[in-house]
């Protein structure tokens, strides 16, 4: 009844994802064991956009929200950052990274005293590194890193190794098929292949949801379950082995969608006590239910004209 309900919806109306961002201010493991704390959601005022796949960072005692901004008209979008001024006062996104191509997932991370961002880019069958030469607002393209179609390259630093948790393009493995690479320079080392990879087929606990999180002394790793659909909920993994030719996770926490975006969270990432969550959920236009009024009215009229 509810598949036939949407279906309905969808021949009737416009249906479209819309996504936003909510904030924390919560130590992360307290988060993760109790989900109660009530989210600030940000005031996206441009109609024509959604902010989503927020990474938090801070820098001389600022706090900046890293997002991918999704223009609607154009199809396409482009990596921003935001200011946190207050507990609920944020800046506008400004615009710091932008390719003619699709970018998403800024991931940021630290090597060697400078700050990195390597957004996903799977559209162009690339991966690269950008150099932040004035940071927050100023990047600049450092080295293209992989040649594959990857989403959502997710970074962590262990046991002396860089490793790089992935999936793929592809109809049956960008949600279900988890894939890890691993090298000593995340910039001008040579990436090497797990010999498990793909390391994991579980369409509940693949795709990466974020940045990994260190909890009394175990390493999670957030995921998203898209057994129900993309994006509908996160699910928290506990890494329970991580070698060059093993690895090992078990999921220990789910976390469900929170009104009002109650169709999907599935991004999650911290810094310190500021945790940055997205969620979706379905907006309707008329748009197309005009259409067809529209046409059924010049059939109607045409009839009685004959």
């Amino acid at each position: 009844m509810n598949s036939f309900i949407t279906k309905l919806s969808d021949i009737l109306f416009n249906r479209i994802k819309y996504y936003n961002v909510g904030i924390i201010n919560q130590n992360i493991a307290d988060f993760i064991l109790d989900q109660r704390k009530k989210i600030f959601w940000l005031n996206n005022l441009n109609k024509n956009t959604f902010i989503a796949d927020p990474f938090v960072h801070e820098f001389k005692s600022s706090t900046y929200i890293f997002v991918e901004e999704y223009c609607y008209s154009r199809k396409k979008g482009h990596i921003s950052v935001i200011q946190k001024l207050g507990d609920k006062l944020f800046s506008k996104p400004v615009t710091i990274i932008e390719e003619e191509y699709h970018l998403s997932y800024p991931f940021i991370f630290c090597y060697e005293e400078k700050i990195y961002c390597m957004p996903e880019a799977y559209k162009s069958g690339e991966t690269s590194i950008y150099e932040a030469i004035d940071f927050p607002y100023k990047w600049e393209k450092k080295k293209m890193v992989f040649n594959e179609k990857i989403i959502d390259p997710t970074l962590i630093h262990y046991k002396n190794k860089w490793w790089c948790f992935y999936t793929l393009e592809g109809n049956d493995t960008a949600n279900s098929e988890l894939h890890i690479k691993y090298t000593e320079d995340p910039i001008n080392g040579e990436w090497k292949n797990h010999k498990m990879s793909p390391a994991k087929r579980d369409i509940k606990s693949s795709r990466s949801a974020g940045n990994f999180i260190l909890m009394n002394n175990s390493i999670l790793r957030p995921s998203q379950d898209c057994e129900k659909y993309y994006g509908h909920q996160i699910s928290v993994n506990k890494i329970m082995d991580l070698t060059e030719s093993s690895f090992e996770e078990k999921t220990i926490k789910t976390i469900h969608p929170n009104k009002p975006y109650l169709d999907g969270f599935h991004h999650i990432s911290h810094y310190n006590c500021v945790i940055a969550i997205d969620g979706m959920k379905y907006k309707y236009s008329l748009k197309k239910m005009n259409v067809i009024i529209k046409y059924l009215l010049q059939k109607i009229t045409r009839i009685h004209a004959n």
